[in-house]
């Protein structure tokens, strides 16, 4: 620790590499006692991965104070998520990797440090309070849940979690926000006050809404991105004089929507929250259009589902979208929202619109699709494939892409005074996503077939891989379609202006 704190006493350029070399070594070491205290049994499998994980998120809080550039802690965790991926598949580091349950909480810990000094170092303030909030919100929601008695537990996603833990993080992260703005800022005791709540309830929300680990990766994200959006930029939200609350209305408008969303089983609750997550940002870091054409996809393409489900000549899936399904399909446009807020240019908010027409372009194909008496053929060979399957096309459906990228195209021209130029854009790139999206569907999406012989798209225990790749499902190809939506419309605007 007296080493790693006199490193901005040193020359930058000539002890970089022993920097490196120095912190991969203490977290090395570090990993080694607690395998050391697992063999001898000084402690439990989850007290040491609890004081690694407080250990290592304690050298990651102070690193904004010990680095003024990212170079170092980039290297650092870089290496240490490859170190980490090879430890699991060979069964190494005990200490940190022995668990009762599956998790890859120890991957998604340095990939989202990477994510944070990557994009958000020079929030220095912000990234040392996120930080925090992983380094020792995190772990004492566990230790409280697991010494409770008589536990709330609950599963939104995947995770086990408990009202006690979760309650106790929100609790935690607020002192967190609230001490370090405090700290560090300026601001009026109201305003860190909201702020402190807003954001300790957007992290506790990712801490809840977890798949094997994953809120390692979303807390420290989530928090920063809400931190800058209401503290950096100084909104005008909760000022003395700003009409009526705009904004806070919006929000509470927003969430009353999704949550009967969720009543009508267009959500499940995963889905609510991840999709209630996403519109926060959508409102706090876009503008007004952000929000309604993202309205626009959900709503007028859940409304067309349960209008076209009678005259469907295939069965009709379940139209419950989970998190995994709404962030395949509003995660790019969330990311352009994003961009465009921390880097105003003139490309972000096409390209989000872009992202937009391919998923509702997919989406409007595949429920037009399902009135075609007529089987699909293969976008690839041909051939007759049967009703539902991924990469076939009808005429219908192919009907329902255009008119999908068409109504957003339309939509753009009645509400904003975007270019015609643009909208022809937006229209184009969404239909040949679609046809993107049908090609993946059919080459490298994986297939399967069951013990009796029937042809599905999702894995199980009974089913072999005849076709594709195992880890490429439909919401990976729709994330894939609306990435190729936008770089076709950064490329229209780069050659034809």
């Amino acid at each position: 620790i007296i080493f790693f704190m006199t490193f901005p006493l040193w020359t930058p350029f000539t002890n970089e590499w022993i920097a490196i070399i120095l912190i991969l070594g203490m977290i090395t070491s570090i990993i080694s006692i607690s395998n050391v205290s697992i063999s001898k049994s000084w402690l439990s499998k989850e007290q040491s991965r609890r004081l690694v994980h407080i250990m290592i998120g304690f050298m990651t809080v102070v690193s904004p104070i010990v680095f003024s550039e990212n170079t170092i802690p980039l290297i650092i965790s870089i290496s240490f998520t490859l170190i980490n991926i090879f430890s699991i598949k060979y069964n190494y580091f005990r200490g940190i990797h022995s668990t009762d349950r599956v998790t890859y909480g120890t991957i998604y810990f340095p990939i989202s440090y990477v994510i944070i000094s990557l994009f958000f170092w020079r929030y220095s303030e912000f990234v040392i309070i996120c930080l925090s909030i992983l380094a020792f919100a995190d772990p004492f929601a566990a230790f409280v849940g697991s010494k409770v008695n008589n536990p709330i537990n609950f599963i939104i996603w995947k995770d086990k979690k408990t009202i006690q833990g979760t309650i106790s993080f929100f609790l935690f992260s607020f002192f967190l926000i609230f001490f370090g703005i405090n700290l560090m800022f300026d601001f009026p005791v109201y305003k860190v006050i909201i702020g402190a709540i807003l954001t300790s309830t957007l992290a506790a929300a990712s801490e809840a809404t977890s798949f094997e680990g994953s809120d390692n990766l979303t807390i420290p994200i989530i928090s920063i991105l809400s931190m800058i959006a209401f503290f950096d930029q100084n909104l005008a939200l909760f000022e003395p004089g700003y009409s009526n609350y705009t904004i806070l209305v919006i929000l509470f408008i927003v969430q009353v929507l999704l949550y009967l969303f969720h009543l009508l089983k267009y959500l499940t609750l995963d889905g609510f929250i991840g999709a209630s997550i996403m519109s926060i940002f959508i409102t706090l870091m876009g503008s007004i259009y952000h929000l309604i054409f993202m309205a626009i996809f959900f709503v007028f393409s859940s409304i067309l589902s349960q209008l076209l489900k009678k005259f469907s000549y295939q069965k009709v899936d379940d139209t419950n979208r989970n998190i995994i399904q709404v962030f395949a399909n509003g995660g790019i446009p969330l990311v352009f929202c994003i961009l465009g807020f921390l880097y105003p240019n003139q490309y972000s908010f096409p390209m989000f619109l872009a992202s937009i027409s391919a998923a509702m372009s997919d989406t409007w194909g595949t429920e037009f699709g399902k009135l075609s008496k007529i089987k699909p053929i293969s976008i690839i060979n041909f051939k007759s494939v049967d009703h539902g399957t991924s990469g076939g096309i009808t005429i219908m459906g192919t009907l329902g892409s255009i008119i999908g990228a068409s109504t957003l195209g339309v939509m753009t021209y009645l509400i904003t005074d975007t270019r015609i130029e643009i909208i022809y854009y937006i229209i184009i790139c969404g239909f040949l996503s679609s046809l993107f999206d049908s090609v993946l569907g059919d080459t490298i999406q994986g297939k399967y077939e069951t013990d009796i012989g029937e042809y599905v798209e999702s894995k199980s225990q009974n089913t072999k891989l005849i076709s594709g790749f195992c880890y490429i499902n439909n919401s990976t190809v729709n994330f894939l379609s609306t990435i190729f939506s936008s770089i076709l419309m950064l490329l229209f605007l780069t050659f034809y202006g």
